[in-house]
């Protein structure tokens, strides 16, 4: 079982490592010892108790109440968590595989239990299999303690967090988003908390300046963008080429990082200058501007979205440690908001000030406040298209497109699940399965899923046929048959949503 982590170069997603405690006692940290996963007393140098959190499945394989599965793999022995035998029985350990898909390594987490953010993990597959510290007949958990699997029982040896790996700043048992306890500063974490105000042109070796950019404003006036003017936050009349009205969403942490809700922490982070958007130091007070660092964590960069409050997918954004400090654009006198507002924050008062969308960026077709799926089309012709729009050439994994390196997804309906959804002579149409063909698999872009949701808050997604680079588009209407265009990733005809999940059972690839 003695195998060596094949490393971040093979899967940059892997880069960030978290530790792993019960709220029985979060100064012991879950570990590899003697090829054993057990408890361990919290030493942020010891490497068996560090895990990288995989999730490079989540967006398609699922337990039966929606939640995205992912795997834990230890960096010092490159071994991953896999399920036990049954329940009782203890958890084992597997050589970790990046690209091959193993469903008796997946995990999910289950809804935050308590304001301190602690979850179940279980069995992606099972989900009344939950991980256990075992107790026996000890009163608490301690050093060695081994881990298993048992039926829920709520007691505080079956909850978990799953929290960001911070060295030289170690504080167990401190993500509790509503305490306002995301304590994990430091130069190894995702953000910077120093340098206010100093404005740096956005670092184009970061990993950030390769994502797709945004573009925020509120409901109140959906002409006026989130802007940096004057190293101050405002609103701005709408200008696509202005690089100060564009943002990048950076949700790194966001799979480990919750706010009281449950929803994903990110920080947004000015394209032209660099600069995140920091919590103000109170109600009613203006939010800051602080140098961003790619590679440092601050809380106080960290904030977060609530549920879709209209049909027209708006949601508050407030700070992920108080989700009671609203982002709000400053009335003040005003019956509406104005070229020059000012951005504070400000107690939930429902005003259409406070509501806001974070919408891609779509070069060439800016379209405000009408970002629902269907709007927005766009051709792609000719050898910008990152996918060959010459049906039924080979898909080329040297092609443009980073798609050709992830997984590829087979899709089928409860109708028959022995026919697969393919393309055939430029139709859109289910064959029989056959694994070795390649019009039969399909990968699945969810790049803009942080940014572009339904009306229901699912996040859109592409999807591509790997055969023929041809993507999913939108039929003219209903009863017409779905169509096939050349994917475009700023064309909103090619996005779809998956509702909740109906069948009780995780999806298999």
């Amino acid at each position: 079982m003695h195998s060596t982590y094949p490393g971040s170069a093979s899967n940059p997603s892997m880069e960030l490592t978290v530790k792993i405690f019960c709220k029985s006692d979060p100064n012991l940290n879950l570990s590899v010892r003697d090829n054993k996963v057990v408890l361990a007393k919290a030493n942020p140098s010891d490497k068996h108790q560090l895990w990288y959190k995989d999730d490079k499945f989540g967006s398609n394989v699922k337990d039966e109440e929606g939640f995205p599965s992912f795997a834990l793999v230890n960096k010092a022995t490159g071994l991953a968590l896999k399920h036990a035998s049954g329940a009782t029985q203890l958890v084992q350990l597997e050589p970790f595989r990046p690209f091959e898909f193993d469903k008796s390594l997946m995990w999910s987490e289950g809804k935050v239990i308590d304001n301190e953010g602690y979850r179940a993990i279980r069995m992606a597959n099972d989900i009344h299999l939950n991980m256990d510290a075992y107790l026996g007949d000890r009163p608490q958990v301690q050093d060695g303690n081994e881990i298993g699997l048992w039926e829920w029982n709520s007691g505080n040896n079956q909850i978990w967090k799953i929290s960001p790996h911070s060295p030289g700043h170690e504080k167990q048992g401190c993500h509790a988003s509503s305490e306002g306890r995301l304590e994990h500063h430091g130069h190894d974490g995702p953000y910077s908390s120093s340098d206010t105000h100093h404005s740096s042109h956005f670092d184009s070796a970061s990993s950030l300046s390769k994502k797709p950019a945004v573009k925020i404003f509120c409901k109140s006036d959906p002409n006026l963008n989130l802007s940096v003017r004057d190293n101050k936050l405002v609103l701005a009349k709408a200008n696509p080429s202005d690089e100060h009205q564009l943002w990048y969403k950076d949700d790194k942490f966001g799979s480990n990082v919750k706010d009281e809700e449950g929803f994903p922490g990110f920080a947004l982070v000015n394209k032209a200058t660099g600069l995140a958007l920091k919590h103000a130091s109170g109600a009613t007070q203006l939010v800051q501007l602080e140098r961003f660092k790619a590679n440092e964590f601050d809380k106080s960069l960290i904030w977060s979205e609530g549920k879709v409050i209209d049909n027209e997918g708006y949601r508050a954004i407030r700070m992920a440690n108080d989700i009671h400090l609203n982002m709000d654009a400053y009335l003040g006198d005003r019956p509406q908001v104005q070229d020059g507002n000012e951005i504070g924050l400000w107690e939930w008062n429902s005003g259409n000030n406070q509501i806001w969308k974070i919408s891609p960026h779509l070069s060439g077709h800016e379209k405000h406040g009408g970002h629902k799926f269907g709007e927005g089309r766009s051709d792609c012709h000719g050898d910008d298209c990152p996918y060959s729009s010459h049906t039924h050439h080979s898909y080329h994994s040297g092609h443009a497109s980073n798609l050709s390196k992830e997984p590829t997804v087979k899709i089928c309906c409860k109708a028959d699940p022995e026919l697969n959804l393919s393309v055939r002579f430029d139709k859109v149409v289910l064959a029989k399965a056959d694994p070795y063909d390649e019009h039969q698999h399909w990968f699945k872009d969810d790049k803009f899923g942080s940014n572009v949701k339904d009306e229901e808050g699912f996040p859109g997604f592409a999807l591509v046929n790997k055969a023929t680079g041809l993507a999913l588009k939108h039929a003219c209407g209903a009863t017409q048959p779905v169509q096939l265009a050349c994917f475009n990733s700023n064309d909103l005809s090619l996005m779809w949503s998956e509702s909740k999940v109906l069948i009780m059972k995780a999806i298999d690839v």
